[in-house]
């Protein structure tokens, strides 16, 4: 009985400020329209000279992953509204990757990202942030300014907080996604989980500047959160 006491008091410390936080419901900028696929005997339409073009092929070594995935409602601001499919390879090899890729891998094995699209009746392979800006730019709507870093970086739109005790806040009020009109640019405010690394894993809020070339710059950078519990490593 006594060491369940001890354990809720810890309890209770740790996780006493999730009940000062605030979280304000407006201003709020969410993208409502999911991204169209590309179908799902795409692989049989591609030919063997566009299959030369995909850099992110998995490694032979890694068993039973996909190199497709469905994107995510973050890409559902981009226009056109092409269809598209991401593709994602790990393995030594990306660090050699000749024409880049879209973002790097978060952990210690090196990762490519590409998006694959269908344009008319052709099939594009976007793999670098100048194909990107070739294919969208100018971004010219709020929520293809998230669909940019989205794409760019491993951050991510937020509109429900964990307000867990498991968590210890650094900030008491919080503020979901939003896109600020600041000339004929926009500032975007995402959120990241680090999810690689040690103990503590953290959440943060960043600040990005997104122009309409499609050129994005971090403006800050705040941690809101650490994950008190999970004491497990990612590499």
């Amino acid at each position: 009985m006594k060491y369940n006491w001890l354990f809720f008091c810890i309890l209770s410390l740790i996780g006493c400020n999730q009940f000062e936080i605030k979280v304000n419901d407006y201003p709020v900028t969410k993208i409502d329209k999911k991204p169209l696929l590309i179908k799902e005997n795409y692989l049989n339409d591609i030919s063997d000279s566009m299959r030369n073009e995909i850099q992110c092929r998995i490694d032979s070594n890694i068993e039973g992953r996909s190199i497709f995935h469905e994107p995510g409602i973050e890409y559902g601001g981009f226009s056109p509204r092409y269809p598209m499919i991401l593709l994602e390879g790990v393995g030594l090899q990306y660090l050699f990757a000749t024409k880049g890729s879209l973002k790097h891998g978060e952990g210690m094995i090196p990762v490519c990202y590409e998006i694959m699209i269908k344009k008319e009746d052709k099939y594009l392979i976007i793999s670098n942030e100048n194909e990107l800006k070739k294919i969208y730019a100018p971004v010219e709507t709020p929520e293809e300014a998230i669909s940019f870093v989205c794409a760019l970086t491993h951050s991510k739109p937020l509109y429900n907080f964990d307000l867990s005790i498991r968590n210890k806040y650094y900030k008491k009020v919080l503020n979901k996604t939003f896109v600020s009109k600041l000339d004929n640019d926009y500032v975007v405010r995402l959120y990241h989980f680090e999810t690689f690394g040690c103990y503590p894993h953290s959440m943060y809020q960043i600040t990005y500047l997104v122009r309409k070339n499609g050129d994005i710059k971090e403006l800050s950078n705040e941690k809101i959160y650490d994950d008190m519990f999970n004491h497990e490593c990612a590499d």
